[in-house]
């Protein structure tokens, strides 16, 4: 199994986003667990914030059946933790945008968390991102993952 992220240890040059990433709402950490940097958010309650770890490339699943995305995560309380993948074919249209939320399978222990996605009909390509909203705190990410399956 290939990961299909590039930078996946979110290697980057001083306190700047990792190449291959943005979004809003996330703290790049100066720490790192086995050799990737990690990520955190905190969301306070009653907040209307949506934080969002957007993965930048396009991934390429012409020929492809399933998606599974993920990363490894932990938190206190993790509110409502979405892992997100919009496919699109090749006139860039959007053909559909699937999510599934995870924030009850988080804990505080370190976990991978993924989700598979199934590879609609006609999609060439496929975005991919981690939604955090509600109440969040304590929240850490690393290691994001993509793989065909």
């Amino acid at each position: 199994m290939k990961n299909l992220i590039q930078n996946s240890n979110w290697c980057c040059e001083g306190k700047s986003m990792p190449k291959c990433f943005s979004g809003s709402g996330m703290t790049y950490d100066n720490f790192c667990i086995c050799s990737c940097r990690t990520c955190s958010v905190t969301i306070p309650e009653d907040s209307l914030m949506v934080a969002t770890c957007l993965y930048d490339p396009a991934i390429q699943v012409c020929g492809q059946r399933r998606l599974v995305w993920g990363c490894q995560i932990r938190a206190i309380e993790p509110g409502c933790v979405k892992l997100v993948v919009e496919f699109y074919d090749h006139c860039d249209q959007l053909l559909s945008a699937c999510e599934c939320d995870i924030g009850q399978r988080v804990t505080c222990d370190f976990s991978h968390q993924c989700a598979h996605f199934a590879i609609p009909c006609g999609a060439e390509k496929a975005h991919l991102s981690i939604q955090f909203s509600g109440k969040v705190t304590a929240c850490t990410i690393f290691s994001p993952t993509a793989y065909f399956c």
